[in-house]
This record gives structure tokens, sequence and C-alpha cells, in this order.
């Protein structure tokens, strides 16, 4: 459970269900509509509790509580009425169980028999409306030619076979041509499907076709009406023969138009092969003669280019002379200029070290008049202390000669 805020207005959020105005005010004798949203994403049945809180009520007085119930279904396709899903055609047990002419009769849209879990359309309207859904049809038409029935009698798979064949003829006439052509010509040469329809069904196609014929049709389609066991067959009704002669007759006359057509082209490439092989004669000719031209003209503008390149090469070779030659100048005079700096560098520091050594000198002289000086002094100092003893000495001997002598006289 969570509360949501959407402008303004505080909602409730109990699993699947959704209470609008979870909080408000209502004054005594008024009423409010409280509105309650299911929004699920399974099928099931959902139930939650929902407890009204009034403020200030008394302890004793029972609180307010809902149920919230909610179904959810989801649609589907009923496919255990098999009434109401084929109410518009016709239902049977088994397809064996009817009759030789059940599906060519005209209130028989279409039968579906519930043993054999089959359903046969007797007309296509697919085939009419929706031309994209053609190679579907098709798919489906051969899937049910293939399939075996041995439920049903042989002549009424005969008579099965013949509806899904008259399938064929109506989506050949909507304008699925070479395709169909080409499966009923496979299960010919393949020998999958009986040769009596494979005869109606050229039957049915030349009663609709007429010409002129585009070649990729008559290339299936004429070995099967030549066959002996289909066209030869036909030839022999008197319904069919017109339109086989017909159809054999307008691929003769095409084939013979073909042929001249053919020596036509023939004579007409001919033509075109001995003038483009004078044209491409004389053009090699004239080729020939432009590439000696041009031949001529490079060798011509090469020998020019050459002597541009020697010319240039010989200016070239001489200002790199006087640059070489202007740069050893400057290396000569930036080498005087050196050794000049090297020399008075050197005078520097001779001046210099002779300085120090006549500073030091005079330095050692001084340390030396000084140590003279010190020596000196130290030897009149140790000559004034001889006399300062002597003359200790001398007063010593004179006190000690005075003292003795009043002791004498005594």
């Amino acid at each position: 459970m969570r509360t949501e805020v959407i402008g303004g207005s505080q909602r409730l959020v109990l699993s699947l269900f959704t209470v609008n105005s979870a909080i408000g005010v209502i004054s005594p004798g008024q009423s409010v509509v409280i509105s309650v949203e299911c929004v699920a994403d399974k099928a099931g049945k959902h139930e939650e509790d929902l407890c009204v809180e009034i403020s200030d009520r008394h302890k004793n007085d029972p609180q307010i509580t809902y149920k919230i119930r909610g179904e959810v279904l989801i649609p589907a396709i009923n496919c255990s009425d098999i009434a109401s899903v084929f109410e518009e055609h016709r239902i049977c047990k088994q397809l064996g169980a009817l009759g030789q002419h059940t599906f060519h009769e005209d209130g028989c849209i279409g039968v579906y028999g519930e043993e054999d879990e089959t359903f046969v359309y007797k007309s296509v309207k697919v085939a009419r409306c929706q031309k994209l859904q053609h190679p579907f049809v098709l798919a489906i038409l051969k899937k049910l030619i293939e399939r075996s029935y041995p439920m049903l009698e042989v002549n009424v798979q005969l008579e099965l076979k013949k509806s899904l064949v008259d399938h064929l003829v109506q989506l050949f006439s909507c304008g699925h041509v070479l395709p169909v052509v080409d499966y009923i010509d496979k299960c010919f040469k393949m020998e999958t499907l009986d040769h009596s329809l494979v005869r109606h069904f050229v039957s049915e196609v030349l009663n609709i076709i007429e010409p002129p014929y585009s070649r990729d049709f008559v290339s299936v389609f004429l070995p099967l009406v030549q066959d002996q066991n289909i066209g030869g067959t036909l030839q022999t009704t008197a319904d069919s023969s017109d339109l086989v002669s017909a159809f054999l007759g307008e691929c003769s006359k095409k084939s013979k138009k073909k042929r001249d057509k053919k020596c036509a082209e023939n004579e007409r490439r001919m033509r075109e092969t001995t003038n483009a092989e004078e044209e491409k004669r004389t053009s090699a000719q004239a080729q020939s003669e432009r590439r000696m031209r041009e031949i001529t003209n490079a060798e011509e503008e090469k020998r020019r280019t050459a002597q541009a390149q020697e010319q240039a090469a010989l200016a070239q070779q001489k200002s790199s002379a006087a640059k070489i030659e202007l740069e050893n100048k400057r290396l000569q005079v930036r080498k005087d200029q050196n050794k000049a700096e090297t020399e008075k560098h050197e005078q520097l520091q001779v001046n210099k070290r002779m300085a120090i050594e006549f500073e030091q000198k005079q330095i050692r002289l001084t340390e030396e008049a000084k140590q003279k000086t010190h020596n000196a002094e130290i030897a009149k100092l140790q000559q004034i202390r001889r006399t300062e003893e002597v003359k200790q000495k001398t007063h010593n001997a004179e006190h000690r000669e005075n003292f003795r002598r009043p002791n004498l006289g005594k």
C-alpha cells in the first residue's frame, strides 16, 4: 500500500486497485463520490479490504469497512465451439461420408470434418481480394493437395483434390501464374498428382488464357500440352481439341516469329560486327598515329625537361658553391673571433693568476713581518721579564742584607 499525490489530491494504491480522493473533509448532510480503478496485467480474481478512518470519532463506534473485488479477463478465440466457428459452413463427422458432388453444390461454401479436423473451401476469396496473400494461399493449397486422406474413398479423394485444383486455377486467374504452373509441372514430373487432375488443370487454363503468351509461361506450360498423356488426350475430346490446337498454333507462330526474329537479329549482329571491326580498325590506326604523336611530343617534352633540369642543377650548384663560400667566410670570421676571445680569456686568466700570486706573496710577507714583530715583542717581553727577575733577586738580596745588618748591630 502506498499514497500518491497527483494534482493536489492524494491517491491510495492497494495492489491492483487505485482509490482516488484518499483524504478529504465531508460536512454533515453532504456526500462525495470516490472512484476506484483496477489496472491488472494478468487474468484472475483480486480482492482487497478498505477501511474508512473517521477522525474524532468515538472509540466505541465501529469502523466502516468495504471489500473491493475485481476480476480480470483476457479476450481469446473460442476454438472449442465448432458450431459457432463454422456457422456459415457445412459440418460433418467425416469427409469420407460426403457424396461425390458435395463440393460443387451451389449452397456449399466450405465443409469441415470434425474427426478429420480439416476444413475444405469451395472458393477462396482471399485470392481475389488480397494479392499479397497469394503465396500463402498457394502454400495452403499445396499442403492440402499433397496430404493423404486414407479415410476417404478413392473417387471422393479425386473429387476433393479436383476442387483443390479448381482453387489453383482460380489463383492462376487472379494473377499468380508462374508459381501455380511451376507447381503443377513439378507434380506431373514427380508423378505426385493424378494425370486426370493435371488434364483438368490444363483444360481449365486453356479456357481462360488468351494470346500473347509470355516466354516463361510457354516454357513451362507448353511441355504439359505437348505430352501425350495430357494434351494428346485432350485433343481427342471435341471441347478441348480446338483450344489445344489454337494454343499449339499460337506457340508455333510465336516460335516461327522467334526464329525469323533470331535470323534478323543474327544478320543485324553480323552487320554490326563488320561495322564494329571496320570502326575498330580505323580507330586502331588513328590511335596508333595519335600514340606516335604523343610519343614524339613526350620525347621532345622530356628533352626540354632534361635541359631545364640541367640548367636548374647548374644554377643550383653555383648557388650552393656561393653559399658554401659565404659559409666558409663566416666560419673563418667566427673562428678568428673565437681565437681572439680565447687568447683574451687566457690573458685574463694569466693576469688573474699573477694577481692572486702577488696577493698571496704580499699576504705571506705581511704574515712573516707580523710573525717577526710578534717574535721580537715576545723576546722583548722575555728580556723585560728577565730584567724584572734580576731586579727582584737584587732587591731580595738587598732586603736580606739590610735585615741581617741590624741584627748584627745588636
